[in-house]
């Protein structure tokens, strides 16, 4: 740039975009394109003339203008909005181009036709604090045009604007009432695409409240006492808004709203987002922002009431700076029920573009989130989601019922098909009565918990891959959990079920140190619900060799969660062993065994009209082989280390011992294809011998089955389609009217013992190990 080619001047600059334009887009591009050309051409030019201004560029769906004077500049803007108002008043919602205007006075450079500077800079960064379909200003045109224009602007406070050393004085008004309140966009930076609704036309536009500078509201927490350390990036607790609707039933609606606050929230990887599990235990308790913040260790809290009559709904959120007790930014949101997701899409996107203008270097990007159009199966998910979290079996039940009525309502609405996957997947792992409040055989609920998963989604979300990697690892599957989890993370960058998965499967794969950094991760991001941590942290430290350190960490999670001792006692058992406490493992052992024989997946063979567990016979028992495999060791030297370990805490043993499954026996592709393709293989049930089955496969692969299943559901037809992919048997059964792909791990036995009495191969499928041989 040459010093001939510049110049430096006073000028009043403005920068507007669309807001929404993403949405816009996606749904009808062309349609979107052709009224923004139509803007351009029939009011931004001739009102730029009138107005002695000049159209510097266009950029994307947004414009860059310059006027001499700034009297000029917002009577343009003024102009603008009210003809861009009457112009969108024969479109439907969804349809029309809604714009966000900033203007500032200051030194810009001249290049040719392009202007920069920090004139331009402060104009870029107050267009998306505008209102939709209004305004902002800076201090320095606010004071030009005072007495000069009619219309009043509201004072917004100092605002800290990004890469502008000092804060600035802003001003607002909304000049198009019908204006939606759609999520703010940071142009080129920081995009909030949220689903496209029908939005009610009497949705009335959230009014604005903005502190004259930082006011404070709550007493400063005390860094010094939070239970945790700060994180080194912002971090943020969305605290349960206060349902304050005169019926206590709507209280399902403000817990969805703060659901979706976290699970937005969570997909900014610049942000560090307290789990949804530890900021609902402040749910119906009279918790101050300090203590909030003291207990979960973060810098920020957001706080809010939802009240809802009707259609009509009120959100006020307050966004609270807990160092200092100052509300850093607070607004009200009216609207229709109908259009809640709007209202929800704007609360999120004002936060992110607050903490991202004061904390965050460059800009975050969040994925659009799947929604619906159907109001009222938002509604039958959210009543779901309050249920299942209530987490007793008749809540399941209930719950169910409501996730399948919104899945009813819009077929293509992804949040509850996977939330009824979850509930089906819990029940089949849970105790016995969440299978019977259902009304299902655990593996009828496991069967429908995958056909629900097999169903395809163009935009996949984190609780999907959550669950993916839950039912890959109980079937021995580790690069697949690993990768699922590792998928899930992505989607959602602060998702702790994602973490918690993600640890079990590197630990349980042997990579216990990457598993143990994850853990440690998922009990900083999860502090009031750390069970699974302290105990993924136990089981780092036992696969690592130690037991000490094990064994303070399983106690931390007993003490933490007393319900899920069992759950726990399996591994604590071996701990105690090898530190030489006998009869404290004898003891942890039994207490492993009583709680694995309340389980309904221990019911495969039997199927009572009651569903319910018979407590079978006395022989049938949990043994060091089950023990064993419902601990997916792969390190073989780990596994023979748990197994010793087991014997001493008294696990019995029977013909063959346990079951080596481990990378040192696992097949590959080329190997399971040798072994199960184009022959008849036949094996035995893993408890009953009696309880025989048998397949032949061709070389191509399709596959004929007979005698008792092996898997959850299939075959309903006693044909299926066989393949290998990534070292797994692979078959496709028709299950409910879908083809449903399910894919197993295969093994071989090497010594003569083993062979005695599972086989020459086993199979892990997602009911157990099914051991078979060749039939030659």
């Amino acid at each position: 740039m040459s010093e001939a080619s510049t110049q430096r001047r006073l000028s009043a600059i403005l920068v507007m975009d669309v807001a929404g334009y993403s949405r816009l887009m996606a749904r009808d591009e062309t349609g979107t394109f052709e009224h923004l050309a139509e803007a351009h051409d029939t009011i931004i030019l001739p009102l730029t003339g009138q107005h002695h201004g000049r159209l510097v560029k266009r950029m994307g769906d947004g414009f860059l203008l310059e006027f001499p004077s700034i009297v000029d500049a917002v009577n343009f803007a003024l102009a603008f909005q009210e003809k861009m108002a009457t112009a969108n008043e024969p479109r439907r919602d969804g349809e029309k181009l809604i714009f966000r205007i900033g203007i500032n006075f200051g030194d810009v450079i001249g290049d040719g036709s392009d202007i920069y500077g920090d004139g331009v800079n402060i104009a870029a960064r107050l267009e998306p604090l505008a209102p939709p379909g209004g305004i902002c200003i800076s201090a320095k045109v606010e004071e030009e045009i005072r007495g000069k224009i009619d219309t009043a602007f509201e004072p917004m406070g100092a605002r800290a604007l990004k890469n502008i050393p000092t804060p600035v004085e802003t001003y607002a008004v909304r000049i198009d009432p019908s204006a939606p309140p759609i999520a703010s966009r940071r142009p080129r930076r920081l995009v909030i695409a949220g689903a496209v609704v029908a939005v009610a036309a009497g949705l009335v536009g959230g009014a604005y409240f903005f502190w004259p500078g930082v006011r404070q509201v709550a007493e400063p927490a005390r860094e010094a006492l939070m239970a945790h350390p700060l994180p080194d990036k912002p971090s943020i607790a969305v605290l349960p808004f206060k349902n304050v609707t005169a019926q206590d039933e709507a209280g399902w609606f403000a817990d969805g709203v703060t659901e979706d606050l976290i699970t937005d929230l969570s997909k900014v990887d610049g942000l560090f987002v307290i789990s949804r599990n530890s900021s609902f235990t402040f749910k119906g308790k009279e918790t101050s922002t300090q203590q909030a913040a003291e207990t979960l260790g973060v810098r920020y809290v957001l706080e809010g009431s939802v009240r809802r009559a009707g259609n009509r709904v009120r959100i006020n959120a307050q966004l609270v700076e807990t160092i200092t007790g100052g509300a850093v930014w607070a607004e009200r949101y009216d609207g229709d029920a109908e259009a809640v997701f709007d209202l929800q899409d704007e609360i999120t996107s004002r936060i992110i573009a607050e903490l991202t203008d004061r904390l965050l270097p460059g800009g975050p990007e969040v994925a659009a989130r799947e929604e619906t159009e159907n109001p009222a199966a938002h509604d039958a998910y959210l009543r779901g989601l309050a249920l299942y979290r209530r987490g007793s079996p008749q809540d399941y039940a209930a719950a169910a019922r409501a996730f399948s009525r919104a899945m009813e309502l819009d077929t293509g609405y992804e949040r509850p098909r996977t939330a009824l996957a979850k509930t089906y997947a819990q029940a089949a792992f849970g105790v016995q009565d969440y299978a019977d409040a259902l009304g299902l055989h655990w593996a009828d609920a496991l069967a429908r918990s995958w056909v629900l998963l097999a169903k395809e989604t163009e935009e996949p979300n984190a609780d999907r891959q959550v669950i993916r990697s839950w039912l890959a690892l109980r079937k021995h599957q580790h690069e697949r959990a690993i990768a699922d989890a590792e998928r899930a993370l992505i989607l959602s960058p602060n998702d702790t079920d994602a973490m918690e998965a993600l640890a079990e499967a590197e630990i349980y794969a042997g990579r216990a140190q990457a598993g143990l950094k994850v853990a440690e991760q998922a009990l900083r991001q999860n502090p009031a619900a750390p069970a699974k941590a302290h105990y993924l942290i136990g089981l780092a430290n036992y696969a690592q060799g130690q037991p000490q350190a094990a064994l303070e960490a399983l106690d931390r999670a007993i003490a933490a969660a007393p319900g899920r001792r069992s759950e726990f006692a399996g591994i604590r058992a071996a701990t105690l062993a090898e530190l030489g406490r006998d009869d404290d493992a004898r003891e942890a052992f039994e207490v492993f065994s009583r709680g694995y024989l309340d389980r309904p997946s221990m019911s495969w063979t039997v199927r009572p009209e009651t569903f319910r567990n018979p407590r079978f016979h006395t022989w049938r028992n949990i043994d060091l082989a089950w023990a064993v495999f419902t601990h997916p060791f792969r390190d073989p030297l780990v596994q023979e280390r748990f197994a010793v370990s087991l014997r001493v805490a008294g696990a019995p043993e029977g013909i063959g011992g346990y079951l080596p499954l481990n990378r040192g026996n696992r097949l590959e592709g080329a190997e399971i294809r040798e072994a199960a393709f184009g022959r008849e293989i036949s094996g035995s049930d893993f408890w009953l011998a009696e309880k025989e089955w048998r397949q032949t496969r061709t070389e191509e692969g399709e596959v004929t089955h007979h005698g008792v299943p092996i898997h959850v559901g299939p075959p309903q037809a006693d044909k299926g389609e066989g393949t290998t992919r990534d070292n797994l048997l692979c078959e496709r059964w028709l299950l409910e009217d879908q083809w449903v792909e399910i894919c197993s791990s295969v093994y071989r036995m090497f010594d003569a013992r083993s062979r005695a009495r599972w086989g020459d191969y086993v199979m892990v499928t997602d009911i157990g190990p099914f051991p078979f041989s060749v039939v030659e």
